[in-house]
C-alpha cells in the first residue's frame, strides 16, 4: 500500500472573502489587542490520494472525477506585521475509486495555525500591500467516517467510524501546511486563494484497513 503521508494528502483550494483589512503597520508598535483581527469563510475542493484512488498523476481528472466540496471558517489576529495566529474549523467530504472499489469519507477538522506574510518579510512596507503571499503551518485534529464499497455490486466492503464496531468517529492528529495569496479590495475585504497539504496520522481515511 501507499505510505501514510500519501494516503493523507488533502488539497484544499481556498476561495474566500476575508475580513483581512489593509493594516497600517505602525499601530503594531503600540500593542493594541483589539486591532488586526480577521475572519475568513472558505469554499474548499478536497482531493484524497490513497490506495483507493485512480487519477493521482492527473490533476485535471483528479479534480473533475475524484473531488468533493467542503468549507472552512477561520478567525485570527495579526500579532506582528509579518505574522498571525488563527484557529480553523473545516467540514467536507472525500472521494476516491479504483476499477473495483470506491470510498466516501466525511470529516470535521480543527486546527491552530501560524501564518507568515512572506511579502512583508522580504519586502517590508509601512502598510499591508494590495497583494501578499502567505505561508501557513499548524497542528490539529480530524474526525471522520469512511465507507468502502464494491463498485459493481454496491455492497459494503469495510467501514471506519460510527458504523464499525468502534461505534464512534475515528479521530487522529494532523499537520496542515499551506501556501496562499491574498488580494485586498479595500481596508475591510480581501480575496484569498490557497493550496494546502495536510499530513494526517492514519491509514484509515479510505477505509482500506
Amino acid at each position: 500500500g501507499k505510505t501514510r503521508a500519501t494516503l493523507a494528502l488533502i488539497l484544499l483550494f481556498l476561495v474566500n472573502i476575508s475580513l483581512f483589512a489593509q493594516r497600517e503597520f505602525e499601530s503594531h508598535k503600540r500593542g493594541y489587542i483589539w486591532k488586526h483581527w480577521y475572519g475568513k469563510a472558505d469554499l474548499t475542493i478536497n482531493l484524497m490520494f490513497s490506495d483507493v484512488s485512480t487519477h493521482d498523476a492527473d490533476p485535471l481528472k483528479k479534480i473533475t472525477e475524484e473531488s468533493r466540496f467542503g468549507f472552512n471558517i477561520s478567525a485570527g489576529k495579526w500579532i506582528k506585521n509579518w505574522g498571525a495566529a488563527e484557529i480553523n474549523y473545516s467540514r467536507g467530504n472525500l472521494y476516491g475509486f479504483t476499477n473495483t472499489l470506491e470510498v466516501s469519507t466525511n470529516f470535521n477538522q480543527y486546527t491552530v495555525s501560524g501564518l507568515l506574510n512572506l511579502t512583508q518579510l522580504f519586502y517590508p512596507a509601512d502598510k499591508q500591500t494590495p497583494f501578499f503571499v502567505t505561508l501557513k503551518l499548524g497542528y490539529g485534529l480530524i474526525d471522520f467516517n469512511a465507507r468502502l464499497t464494491d463498485r459493481e455490486t454496491g455492497k459494503l466492503v469495510h467501514v471506519q467510524g460510527t458504523e464499525s464496531s468502534y461505534k464512534k468517529r475515528v479521530t487522529e492528529w494532523l499537520i496542515p501546511i499551506g501556501l496562499g495569496g491574498v488580494i485586498n479590495f479595500d481596508y475591510n475585504l480581501a480575496l484569498n486563494l490557497g493550496l494546502n497539504y495536510h499530513y494526517i496520522n492514519t491509514d484509515k481515511l479510505d477505509s482500506k484497513f
